[in-house]
């Protein structure tokens, strides 16, 4: 398996699996080492003497393979300790697996992870799409300690296993078709069950799966169908035929479906449905609209790697570079519509965890590599600068990981050395910070982030969640009868002054989401009301627990109240309550930050706000009440 991270994309991951056996095959689809372009991922050992960047990583498993072995060995403590020295699975749970290996899978993730860390070597995992197996098999939220990433294999949705005609990995469901058999269900799914989004990598098959026909003439989706289709030169598989093996062949008579966004052919009585340039465009644009962290592909040896079907070789895999490194041009491309907009990139979050930051600031080589590789990423796509969000400096974001003290030290000196590296070029060096009291005080040395930062972007939001047994606003600009004062937008801000942060380099951090609570009774249903659990995901968002502006604002079931002692709006629709910013409370909040003299304010994220203006007479109605408090 190879993994690339290209220089000139967001840091998607493309991740491609290369199968041993294509070693044995015959004529043009015989693929070994010299068919290998590793440029194509810029990220097997002797390829890194042609390409420094490329990653390399063994799998272990496979669907041949089977889960009693892995149970087994997960299973037992002992075992488990010899393989990890020694040194992933379809699927626990499953094909011979046993009820406890959810738990043991875990378990293994854990000991790989923790004898990792000193090596700094990746660990991945390839995963079921079916919602079945991903109950049974997975503790989403524990993954996402232990892995850097998560393959999600989005494909055999259908085959030759059914009596019907349909596609390998529709993106969309079409009519008739079973919508959980769709690459848009199963990611959302992982989504919704807590997935981080840039752990998350799409699944495409570089092959497709073959029927034959009961008729010719019924040769659209869902016809009916009398088995595998033929098999093909290379592969020689019934049912299974390569990207490849496709294109090479002329008769096939090939078709687009622009609702399932799929690619099938017919050829007399065969019948396959696969993925070709057209649909891998449409899939790259979901990755990026989710903010998926890259594509996985099974297998570059099935791409049209020899380039015999058209001017190129690899026309599969430069569609997904391609697509992806788009990403960062359309967005340097709005400076095009306004000169005078400022873009940085910016880097870490709370899906990234702590530990990979604190081992790269404590070693002053790896901060140096750091560095240099932010300066020449920031001038090659013309950003002005760079915002570190390490969440955070001697903590440990979500588990995994032991707190270390040197970190609030290592922070400071990495942003002495970015803030050097930067000023021959003007770049801008921002920061984006807790706005919680125990973590200011463990992580940040204030007077010397004054010195080398430009502005701090304080997170003064997610003061209650649903963790809590009691409802409590996101982010109250004051504390209100039965609150904690910490935890406000007041509070913090006097703290972050109180250790010295000069007011003008001060962001104040605004948060386009609300948070949501299941009431315990809807007759209780004001600030410290009792609560079950989070509130009903949204139609965009998904997601248990949060509700973004626009999902509230274009829904008309909510009865919306305002506390005037918080400065706060919540509503209530049933048992859901949600607290949240609006207009009104925008506004009070650019009062506040001019009151004290703050540098402005920072959102999280302007794609929650009524960016179509579905709700009111304008569009992102939000940022034009600070553009309009602020700048008006």
């Amino acid at each position: 398996m190879a993994l690339s991270k290209d220089d000139s994309t967001k840091d998607y991951r493309i991740v491609g699996y290369w199968s041993s056996w294509s070693y044995y095959r015959t004529g043009n689809g015989k693929f070994t080492e010299a068919n290998f372009e590793p440029k194509m991922y810029k990220h097997f050992n002797d390829l890194r003497q042609r390409n420094p960047h490329l990653k390399t990583l063994v799998a272990i498993g496979g669907w041949n393979e089977g889960s009693t072995k892995y149970s087994q060995m997960a299973n037992n403590p002992g075992a488990r300790k010899i393989f990890v020295d020694s040194v992933v699975k379809e699927y626990p749970a499953e094909r011979g697996g046993q009820d406890q290996d959810k738990q043991a899978f875990i378990d293994l993730l854990h000991e790989l992870h923790t004898a990792f860390q000193p090596h700094g070597y990746l660990l991945t995992a390839a995963v079921s799409a079916g919602k079945a197996i991903v109950d049974r098999a997975y503790n989403v939220p524990e993954m996402n300690k232990y892995l850097d990433f998560i393959n999600v294999m989005t494909y055999d949705m259908h085959g030759s296993w059914e009596q019907k005609t349909g596609h390998n990995a529709p993106l969309h469901a079409g009519e008739g078709d079973d919508k959980t058999l769709t690459v848009e269900y199963a990611i959302n799914y992982w989504l919704g069950l807590g997935a981080h989004p840039n752990k998350l990598v799409l699944g495409l098959p570089f092959y497709g799966r073959t029927f034959t026909l009961a008729s010719p003439q019924n040769n659209g989706f869902n016809a009916p169908t009398t088995g595998p289709g033929s098999p093909g030169p290379y592969t020689k598989e019934s049912g299974f035929i390569g990207y490849n093996e496709i294109c090479e062949n002329k008769g096939w008579d090939v078709k687009w479906d622009d609702k399932r966004k799929a690619t099938y052919a017919v050829m007399g009585s065969d019948w396959v449905g696969y993925d070709n340039e057209q649909s891998i465009k449409a899939k790259v644009e979901f990755i990026k609209s989710k903010g998926l962290g890259g594509a996985m592909v099974w297998a570059i040896e099935t791409d049209d790697f020899r380039g015999v079907c058209g001017s190129q070789k690899y026309p599969l895999l430069n569609a997904i570079n391609q697509g992806l490194k788009g990403m960062f041009k359309h967005f340097t491309d709005l400076r095009q519509k306004n000169p005078h907009l400022i873009t940085l990139v910016a880097i870490g979050g709370w899906g990234e965890g702590s530990d990979k930051y604190s081992q790269m600031a404590n070693d002053p080589g790896a901060r140096k590599t750091f560095v240099d590789s932010v300066v020449k990423f920031v001038g090659q796509h013309a950003f002005n600068g760079l915002d570190v969000d390490w969440e955070y400096p001697a903590m440990s974001a979500v588990g995994n990981g032991v707190r270390k003290n040197a970190d609030k030290q290592a922070f400071i000196d990495l942003l002495r050395e970015l803030h050097t590296a930067f000023q021959p070029h003007g770049y801008l060096l921002t920061a984006a910070v807790s706005a919680g009291k125990a973590i200011v005080d463990r992580a940040y040395n204030v007077s010397e982030m004054n010195k080398y930062l430009d502005f701090i972007n304080v997170m003064t939001y997610n003061m209650h969640n649903s963790w809590k047994n009691k409802t409590g606003h996101n982010a109250p600009l004051h504390a209100g009868e039965g609150d904690d004062e910490k935890r406000t937008v007041e509070y913090i801000t006097n703290y972050w002054l109180g250790l010295g942060a000069q007011p003008k380099k001060l962001v104040l951090g605004i948060r386009f989401y609300g948070r949501t609570f299941t009431l315990a009774s809807n007759q209780s249903n004001g600030f410290n009301a009792p609560t079950t659990g989070p509130g009903s995901p949204g139609p965009y968002t998904k997601k248990s627990g949060v509700l973004s502006y626009n999902e509230i604002c274009e829904n008309k079931g909510w009865d919306v109240k305002w506390d005037d002692q918080r400065k706060a709006p919540y509503a209530i629709k049933g048992n859901d309550w949600v607290s949240y910013d609006n207009e009104q409370s925008i506004k009070a909040k650019v009062e506040f930050i001019k009151s004290k003299g703050l540098g402005g304010a920072m959102v999280w994220a302007i794609e929650a706000d009524d960016f179509n203006g579905v709700c009111g007479s304008e569009k992102y109605p939000l940022i034009n009440a600070i553009n309009n408090g602020l700048n008006g």
